[in-house]
């Protein structure tokens, strides 16, 4: 999982909640293993297609 400590995480629940009551959204789900490992699997696709993508124009410009 991410690195936050544990006042990081309840600042940011806390956010979110008043975020969500301010639009009158239920209250967010919590975070579970399974969703942090579809986050960071989605995080690393889309960082290795930005790699591709950034190397593909270098070297149409060379």
């Amino acid at each position: 999982m991410s690195d936050d400590t544990p006042e990081e995480i309840i600042r940011t629940r806390e956010f979110a909640e008043s975020w969500c009551a301010l639009l009158g959204l239920p209250p967010p789900k919590p975070w579970t293993v399974e969703d942090e490992a579809r986050y960071q699997a989605k995080k690393a696709d889309t960082d290795r297609r930005v790699r591709e993508w950034v190397a593909r124009r270098e070297s149409e410009a060379a």
